[in-house]
């Protein structure tokens, strides 16, 4: 009898050890789905939300406009970002300098293949109180010329 008792008690505990088995892989593929789940709107939410910031920003996909009630504008094709020189917002003095050489020196420059970042850089590379000066001019071209022409 009290090998019986033993036994049934066993059984018991082997039950619940098999029902806490069966929770657990329960568990195990509700956390799996829970995370696709969890995924999948952080998607969505992501999707919604740029989509309304998209549609909120009143584009006229019809034509170049950006806002559709502003007239009507067109973008001027000549003016590109690359063609846009921000310098002479920042640097008015070294972009006046540097245009009036590069008329200068320009048609030599673009004979030698030499690109107009160098005299750009050379230009920039003078403080302000040193593009003012008388002789600037003729000093930078014989630098230019000395660095990268000769």
């Amino acid at each position: 009898m009290m090998l019986f008792n033993y036994l049934n008690n066993l059984i018991t505990i082997f039950n619940y050890l098999n029902s806490l088995i069966t929770i657990f892989n329960d568990l195990n593929s509700l956390i799996f789905y829970s995370l696709i789940i969890v995924t999948v709107g952080f998607i969505g939410f992501s999707v919604c939300y740029s989509n309304n910031n998209l549609t909120n920003g009143n584009v006229d996909t019809s034509s170049n406009n950006v806002n559709s009630d502003a007239g009507t504008q067109t973008e001027n094709p000549s003016s590109s970002v690359g063609r846009t020189n921000r310098s002479w917002y920042l640097y008015p003095i070294h972009e006046a300098k540097y245009r009036e050489l590069l008329d200068l020196l320009g048609p030599e420059m673009h004979a030698k293949r030499i690109d107009e970042l160098c005299l750009r850089f050379m230009i920039y590379s003078y403080p302000v109180e040193d593009l003012n000066s008388s002789d600037i001019n003729q000093r930078i071209i014989s630098n230019f010329c000395e660095a990268f022409l000769d």
